[in-house]
């Protein structure tokens, strides 16, 4: 028998759309770790979409973007090791959705999009508020203009099917 990597809600809509066995098979994908080339895919991306729980438990999502008129900063996402994630909240950060992460222990939902390629990567865990200097001992300053910081502990990470990666055309 497959592990348990699907909570109730997923197991009933495997059992509403026959594919219980299907659902089995690729639970295997899912891992707690985050591989040196996943860490890397994560750091390179511009844009991250997160998902966190309001007041009352309900979902809501946002994405978390750096300003096209920043480059050269340091990337949204940093791998601390393959089981922590640190992500800056910015000055510019107006999200509601980024402010719930500073709540601790929340569940948090991430996932990662390399348009170009019609890649992705999610990352389910919990987050929390960390202390900035706690980080910079281990990591160095990487952004030092962030109001705080939220490390995000891996539960699960896994590849998404491209299938419904748009492709993204610049605009003129």
């Amino acid at each position: 028998m497959a592990r348990l990597v699907y909570h109730e809600g997923e197991r009933e809509a495997h059992r509403r759309f026959g594919v219980e066995d299907e659902a089995a098979d690729i639970s295997d994908m899912v891992t707690d770790r985050l591989s040196l080339g996943v860490r890397r895919f994560i750091e390179a991306r511009s844009i991250v979409f997160v998902t966190t729980v309001d007041g009352t438990g309900r979902p809501v999502t946002a994405f978390k973007a750096r300003p096209d008129d920043m480059p050269g900063q340091p990337p949204l996402i940093r791998a601390a090791d393959s089981k922590r994630l640190i992500m800056a909240l910015q000055p510019w950060d107006d999200l509601d959705v980024l402010d719930n992460c500073l709540q601790d222990d929340i569940g948090i939902g991430l996932l990662f999009v390399d348009f170009d390629r019609r890649a992705r990567y999610r990352v389910n865990g919990r987050c929390r508020a960390v202390d900035p200097t706690a980080i910079e001992a281990e990591m160095g300053t990487l952004w030092p203009q962030a109001r705080a910081l939220v490390e995000v502990t891996v539960d699960q990470a896994y590849a998404n099917c491209p299938a419904r990666i748009a492709r993204l055309i610049a605009a003129d």
